[in-house]
Parts: C-alpha cells; structure tokens; sequence
C-alpha cells in the first residue's frame, strides 16, 4: 500500500514541476513558450521522456490557475511504446491572496482521460520501479489544517496492468471519481464508478462505491462510514450472464494508537454471504495483531470455481448433491510474534462438516506449538482433498494431487476425532486421542513424546490399524511428500493391482533412547499376504552393558501378487509361502539372532509336482562397533543345493570383506536359478 501511495504521489510531482515554472511563466505570461524546459526538468528528474501535445494555460489572479491539454510521459525502458501515463485534461487553481499566508485554499482539481498503463516484465520488474525514489529524510507533509480542497474531478480514466509473469491483463475503463469539497473538520462525500476487465478468470464488472470520510487531524483519527460499494458481476460461466454483488462497511484508523478496525462488513456474490468484525494494533508495523469473527455462507462451491476457471475440478463439483459452504470462526492473530487462536471453528463444506479449536504459536520459527482438538467427517474425502489443495497451493499442489490420484476410490466416507499438544521447541508432543476412518482404513492411536528436538528422544504409544486398502493410503502418503517421483507413491501404485489388499496392525511400544530402554510387548502385522508377529524388550542399550531380548516371526503365503507387483514375476510364480523366525539377544553393540531359520516352498515345472522346500539355519551375530557380522553353523539345503560351514563379514558397513569356511556339495547353479524363474 506504501508503494502505491508513494506511486500515486510520484504522478502528482509530475504535476508539480510543470508549476515549478510558475514564477517563469508570470514574468512571460505564457507558458507554451518554455515546454522545452518543462520536458527537460521531467527528464531530469525521472529519466522518462514527457511530451505537451496541447495548450498549456495560465491565470495568476485571484487564482493561480493552471490548465494542462494533452500530457504524455514515456515508458521506463523495454517495456515498449505505449506510454506510462497520458492525461487529455488537468486543471487546478490555488488562490493566490491565501497562499502568501502558507495557506492552501484549491479549487476542484479536474482530471479528464487519464491513462495509467502498469506492466511486469518476464523477470519481475515493473515499470514504475525506477520511479520509486526514496523519501528524504527531512521531507514534511503540507499542513493538511491549512488546505481547503474544494473537491477532485477525475472522468474518464483508464488504468491498465500487464502481467507478463502469470500472463494476466486486467483494465479498469470509464472510471470517475469525485468528492465533494474538503473543509477542515467536515466530512468528504466519496463517489467512484468505473467498469473493470480480466483475462485471468475472464470477468468484467461494473462498479460503484460511495462512502463518507470523517476525520480529526489533531487525533489522528480517520474513518469511512459508511463504504459501499455496488456492482455487476459478467460471465460466461453465470446462469443468464450476471449477477449482483454488494460490500458494506465501517473503517476506522487511530494513527496514534496504530489501530484499525472493520464494523459491519457485509459481502453478497455469487450466491455466498460474508459478514464479519475485525480489529487490529501496530497496523504501521507490517505485522499487526488482529481479533476477528467471521461467519461466512455459501450455496454453490462449483459456481465459484466455475467463474473462476478451475477446471476439471468446477465440473465434478457441480455434480454433487450438496454444493454448499459454511465457516463460522473467532481468530486472534499475531503476526509479529507468530501466534494465533482459533478459538471457534465450525465449518461445513461440500457435505462435511469440521469443528474444534487450534492455538498455535511462533508459527515462522522452525519449533512452533500447536494445541487443539478437531472433529471431522464427511462423504467425499477425496474432493475435499482437491478442494482444500486448490486453495492451498492451486492445482500442482501435493494436497489436491493426492485427491486426484484417489478421485475414484469407492470408500470416499472419512471420520477424524483428535486432540493434540505439541511444542517442538521443547520437544513434547502429546496425542491423547486419534480416531480416524478414511480410504477404508481405521485407525486409532495414542502418543507421547519427549525430547523429540534431540536425537535420544522417548516416544511411548500404541496403534491399532485395519483397513480394506493399503496401497491406497501408501499412494496418498507418497503424494503428500511432495516429491517429483515418490517411492513410495510409486509401490503404492504397483501394489494396488492387487486383488487383496487389506492389512491389519497392533503395536504397542515405549522407547527412551537416552536411556537405551525399549519395550515393545507386542507387535502384529498382516497385509498382502504377509504376517508379522514379534516383541522386543531392551535395557542401557545406549551403553555397553546394555542387554536385549525378543523374538521375530514373519510369513508369508501366496505371494504371487505381491512379488509380481514389485516386478518379481518369476519369483511370484515359484514361491508359495515363507516363514523366518528368529529369536533376539545381546547387548547395545553385539546383536545375536539365535535361533534364526528360513524356510521357503517353491513350486514349479522344472521342480516337478511336489513342492519343495529351501530351509536355511544359522546363528547371526552382529557387532555394530567392530563391523562384523558371523554366521555360524550355517546350513541351506533344497534344490540340490547343499551348504554347510561358517562366515565370517568384516567392514560391513564400508566395504564387506569375506572369510570363512564352506563345504559345498556338487550342484547344477543354473538349474537351480531355472527352477526359481530368476
């Protein structure tokens, strides 16, 4: 707003040089004679080329009265011919008597086809940027308790802006504003009208705003009460063309105390109300801090997104049966220290409906705090997904990318009930309570963490999952990281040719990893054919005393699916279960898997008609400090094959060194490889 303020004045110092000459003209008596002096002053100050095409007019008693036909200055350079500012017509009178006594009684200023062409270029730069030179320090305001105004006149002007960066172009035609005459102490009658035009939706609009300006210099008080504004609204996309949109309000400004408010705002368009109050402190600040309630009523979603040229999404939406938008809300926000307080959200959008309260607080440091509870449930996940991520970031963003992807998921209904507390500064995040139901799935969990922002932190919890759709949610989780290729996005997508793809998951576990204490009494996990049983109980494994003992069982049968959807094809077809067990002991640095065996049933032609099985032993010992891995009484028997002996791997996280001994009996490798299909 600074920049535009400081724009708006720099046009007006174009105004005020061509009566830098006033002296020079009231000793001649005609200014026509001395353009060339006008234009070069104007050329000297903003580089910019300035053209008089008409008369230029000058009366000196009892005003000062100077008219200005047909001014044109150019445009800042590589931004083509058209010029930056053209006006057909400029008048303004001071009396003369007055301003021997510094004061400034002004006629009404009249300005008749202004034109005022805005422009971006492909790098960002506008072409006005050279003409925002910065304020001397010393410079002061004109005594606004001296000036008598009677009034501005602005008819037929034009502004245009041309955004070569988003490739929009909007114009404003026709506009007139006038206000009535400004006497010290009185109100200001405010009226504009004006038609305005875009490409980026394609909209035009015929406007009108009317207002009443009150103010008290010496408090530094302002206000426009009441603002209205009326106008129309043109579509191709609107039912018969058209529609009506009106906006009321009260403003108030106390530059003293740097505060602003907003009373009665009202907003009708597009079958939508808005209504709202808002106050606001250190205004001046760029960041201020604000209280405000808003309640805000809609029909039509689809209309909205509709005019706004969001397709395909505008499309599906108006297929909906229930269109229609509510939020009802009380914020109080800081924006310098980073914190707000939703204290009421109750929204309803497109079926769904959303209630709770969040405090949140330094939001733009990389350890905010978020406290709240939130109640959510509705019929079409995946829409309000793509809904909510074309608000938030447009069409490209990972939000709406991820409803797209699951756009046909027949499990749209979701239900979400949590409440949470986290402080990433300290570390602590609780989550008492999580309870969802989306894409098929149900989750319920609860969590406690501390000491998260540190590398031994300890997290205690438990989780229960079961769902129709792993896959699904495997898909979404990878979109919402953002990535141009997700991994997991990727598997997500392969897994889901799958014709059974449902999993189930229980764990409960409590972990302090400064300590070096973890419990995980019980772990259960079936999905895709797969099972997973297990538990885990380890004490000081931070330090070398530090013992752990458990046990792991996985298992699986007919993998088919699973192994051809990771591109194991052949694999898929000879493998018809696998089962591993093993048992878990040692210390924080010497792990043992004892017992551990593997076994594995194969099928195919080349093996005959009977499944035959692959069973491997051995004893595992992994020592994370040394590097070293062992395997001793190791033993992998079927398929002709036969291997007894130890091993013996060093260097396993560098550069894996072998030793051993292995007595191997007589085989066919490449018929075992054939028979495997690998």
């Amino acid at each position: 707003m600074k920049g535009l303020l400081r724009l708006v004045l720099g046009l007006v110092g174009f105004v005020v040089v061509a009566l830098i000459g006033v002296g020079f003209f009231a000793a001649t008596l005609d200014p026509n004679d001395h353009k060339d002096w006008i234009i070069s002053k104007v050329q000297e100050k903003t580089g910019r080329k300035l053209a008089l095409d008409g008369d230029i007019r000058l009366s000196l008693y009892p005003w000062i009265d100077v008219e200005v036909n047909g001014l044109t200055l150019a445009n800042a350079q590589g931004f083509g011919e058209t010029p930056f500012l053209h006006v057909d017509y400029f008048n303004a009178r001071v009396k003369l008597i007055p301003l021997l006594k510094k004061q400034y009684e002004v006629d009404t200023v009249k300005v008749t086809g202004a034109q005022v062409n805005l422009a971006r270029n492909k790098d960002g730069i506008t072409n006005w940027a050279d003409l925002m030179k910065p304020e001397a320090a010393d410079a002061k305001p004109l005594p606004l308790t001296a000036i008598v105004l009677g009034g501005v006149d602005v008819q037929k002007a034009q502004l245009t802006w041309a955004d070569e960066v988003t490739g929009a172009q909007y114009k404003v035609r026709d506009l007139t504003f006038t206000t009535g005459k400004l006497i010290y102490g009185e109100p200001i009658n405010l009226n504009l009208s004006t038609s305005v035009e875009a490409n980026k939706p394609a909209l035009s609009s015929d406007l009108k705003l009317s207002g009443i300006v009150k103010y008290d210099l010496d408090a530094e008080r302002y206000s426009v009460d009441p603002l209205n504004l009326d106008g129309i609204l043109r579509s191709k996309q609107l039912p018969g063309g058209q529609t009506p949109i009106t906006f009321n309000a009260a403003l108030a400004a106390d530059l003293a105390k740097d505060t602003a408010t907003v009373n009665g705002l009202k907003l009708s368009a597009l079958k939508a109300d808005v209504s709202g109050e808002l106050q606001a402190t250190a205004v001046e600040s760029g960041k201020p801090a604000f209280d405000a309630v808003l309640d805000v009523q809609g029909a039509d979603l689809a209309l909205w997104f509709k005019v706004l040229e969001v397709e395909p999404l505008a499309t599906q939406l108006a297929g909906l049966a229930d269109k229609s938008f509510k939020l009802k809300t009380k914020a109080q926000v800081d924006l310098a220290r980073g914190d707000a307080n939703l204290s009421e959200i109750n929204g309803q959008l497109l079926g769904a409906t959303l209630k709770g309260e969040v405090k949140a607080a330094n939001i733009h440091s990389p350890t905010p705090s978020f406290k709240g509870t939130l109640n959510a449930s509705g019929p079409n996940l995946p829409m309000l997904m793509r809904v909510a991520g074309q608000l938030q970031g447009g069409s490209k963003s990972p939000l709406a990318r991820a409803g797209e992807k699951v756009a046909g998921f027949p499990q749209r209904d979701f239900r979400i009930d949590t409440t949470f507390d986290a402080d990433l500064k300290s570390g602590d995040v609780a989550v008492p309570k999580l309870s969802a139901h989306l894409l098929g799935a149900d989750i319920n969990a609860e969590l406690s963490a501390r000491n998260t922002q540190t590398k031994t932190p300890s997290i205690k919890g438990k989780i229960a999952a079961t769902g129709s759709d792993l896959p699904v949610l495997m898909l979404v989780a990878g979109e919402m990281q953002g990535e141009k290729d997700s991994a997991l996005a990727n598997y997500g997508s392969k897994l889901g040719r799958l014709a059974d793809k449902k999993f189930d998951m229980k764990v409960d576990f409590d972990a302090d990893f400064k300590s070096g204490n973890v419990d995980v009494p019980a772990l259960t996990a079936k999905a895709m054919g797969v099972n997973v049983t297990g538990n885990l109980k380890a004490r000081d494994m931070s330090g070398k005393d530090g013992n752990a003992s458990g046990q792991l069982s996985v298992t699986g049968e007919q993998l088919k699916g699973l192994l051809t959807a990771l591109d194991q094809e052949g694999l898929g077809e000879t493998l018809r279960s696998i089962k591993f067990d093993a048992g878990i002991a040692g210390t924080g640095s010497d792990i043992a898997l004892k017992p551990m065996a593997m076994e594995a049933v194969v099928v195919s032609e080349e093996v005959g008609p009977k499944p035959v099985k692959i069973a491997l032993q051995a004893d595992t010992h992994i020592n994370l400090d040394d590097q070293q891995l062992e395997l001793s009484g190791l033993s992998v028997q079927g398929l002709g094959l036969d291997v007894k002996g130890d091993l013996k791997a060093t260097k396993i996280l560098e550069a894996p060194e072998y030793a051993g001994k292995l007595n191997l009996a007589p085989f066919n490798l490449r018929q075992f490889m054939r028979q495997l299909k690998i």
